[in-house]
């Protein structure tokens, strides 16, 4: 029996003034296609956004051409993609997929300020380790790691996260720290929150 295979073009989120349309005539091919689908829940959730808040930015404005909002995106894309190193990135950054589902209006680099950033869109290696080794005390006068991220609100914002997917609030949230590779057994994590503290 041989599978009924549908020509129809799939609507997706705009980018911008461009449409975002996937069609199964052939071009330029990728195999991340699924990350659509993750840029539409997280689009429609807006849990990217939240999680960038999470940042304070000391970077000078006029300096920058990717936003906390797009280093963080273009970082979970990648982990939720299967590119766990940070040094994939490096390969990643020419990849218009990748910045299409970043939100790069230009997803192919051609319009990067320095003529030897054209054709990458993305920001590479260098810069994303900035992003997730920069220390807690990190500030404007900092040379090179100015993006703090502020651990008390990464926190909230996981169990608010995790509340938010749930149309009522559970009672109590239990984190089981076990691992395959843990040597302890039954470690767990119990948070309660009060009513009050609930949606």
């Amino acid at each position: 029996m041989f599978a009924q295979c549908s020509t129809e073009s799939l609507e997706f989120q705009p980018l911008g003034r461009r449409e975002v349309v996937a069609n199964f005539d052939g071009g330029t091919i990728t195999s991340d296609a699924g990350g659509l689908l993750l840029r539409e829940i997280a689009e429609k959730t807006g849990v990217l956004q939240r999680f960038a808040e999470c940042f304070t930015d000391h970077r000078d404005p006029e300096l920058i051409e990717h936003s906390v909002l797009e280093l963080v995106s273009q970082r979970i894309y990648g982990l939720a993609l299967g590119y766990e190193d940070v040094e994939d990135h490096d390969d990643l950054r020419h990849d218009p997929l990748i910045a299409a589902l970043v939100g790069k209006t230009d997803p192919t680099g051609q319009s990067r300020v320095f003529e030897r950033d054209r054709g990458k869109a993305l920001a590479g290696k260098s810069t994303l380790n900035r992003l997730e080794l920069t220390p807690p005390g990190a500030g404007p006068e900092s040379r090179y790691k100015k993006i703090v991220a502020d651990c008390g609100d990464i926190d909230e914002f996981f169990v608010d996260a995790f509340l938010h997917a749930h149309s009522r609030a559970p009672r109590e949230i239990v984190i089981d720290l076990d691992a395959t590779d843990e040597p302890h057994q039954g470690a767990a994590v119990v948070l309660v929150r009060r009513p009050h503290q609930l949606r």
